[in-house]
């Protein structure tokens, strides 16, 4: 009866504990006259193996999953930190850039002298003096402010891509008798500066032109950043202007200003 007791036991002991129980008890018997204590510590060591194991899996896991989630973390570390960096070699390259525009005139050109046309042509373009590509952009937006778009189609270096395009009035037209439709309804009312902050974001390519009260504003509420090529227009005191305010020296103030901010920006003459 004893020896199947045994069986019994040991084929429980089998089922539940694994061999190394098994090892133990007849370590157990071996030494348990002469070496108590140490039999017992025996024992227990061996019974705890299998839960400590478990402990180890767990933590073995949890710091595997640590780890994949630490590189996740590091490549998103990475990514963003790529991106920042081409963002700050971008910034650094369009600042050399600048610095070979065309040269400010410090007096108006006389249209009928035929220097305005002139000085167009002359124009120095961003892309062509940082030999941008325009393909790395998200967008390549145009916005012309109270104008015509058909300058920029002709003249601005595209790369054959194709910009977005939008013409802002900053001024309602003048109603029609002959509009069937209320011009009232077919615009919305907002500042030009939220406009701009609803409609690009920083990364994207955006090229403006723009009227110095315009500009003004865009510097003021601090979303200018968001422009990396500006065309300015600044109407100035003249016969031919009779509404005009603005001083020409004024004009050369603001497009000073807007070179410390250190956007790219050309005087427009029209």
């Amino acid at each position: 009866m004893a020896t199947n007791r045994n069986r019994i036991l040991h084929l429980r002991l089998q089922t539940k504990c694994h061999h190394t129980i098994l090892f133990a008890i007849k370590l157990l018997h071996a030494y348990c006259f002469k070496h108590h204590v140490k039999a017992f510590l025996l024992v227990i060591t061996f019974v705890s193996l299998p839960w400590i194991g478990s402990i180890i899996r767990k933590e073995y896991m949890q710091a595997y999953n640590n780890n994949h989630q630490g590189d996740d973390d590091l490549v998103a570390f990475i990514n963003a930190s790529s991106i920042e960096h081409r963002r700050l070699m971008l910034e650094q390259k369009k600042a050399e850039a600048v610095k070979n525009f065309e040269n400010v005139l410090l007096e108006p050109p006389r249209a009928a002298s035929g220097k305005s046309k002139t000085y167009s042509k002359k124009t120095r373009y961003l892309p062509d003096l940082m030999e941008d590509s325009l393909q790395d952009y998200p967008r390549l937006v145009f916005i012309d402010v109270n104008g015509d778009a058909n300058w920029f189609i002709k003249n601005y270096p595209t790369r054959n891509r194709k910009f977005e395009i939008y013409q802002v009035e900053t001024t309602l037209p003048e109603p029609t008798a002959n509009d069937p439709f209320n011009q009232e309804d077919m615009f919305v009312e907002t500042e030009m500066a939220d406009w701009l902050r609803e409609n690009v974001k920083k990364g994207e390519y955006v090229v403006m032109k723009a009227e110095a009260d315009v500009v003004e504003e865009l510097v003021n509420n601090k979303v200018i950043d968001l422009v990396d090529e500006l065309f300015m227009e600044c109407k100035y005191q003249c016969m031919k202007c009779v509404t005009c305010k603005r001083p020409y020296w004024k004009c050369l103030a603001l497009y000073g200003q807007l070179k410390d901010l250190g956007v790219p920006v050309h005087q427009w003459w029209g």
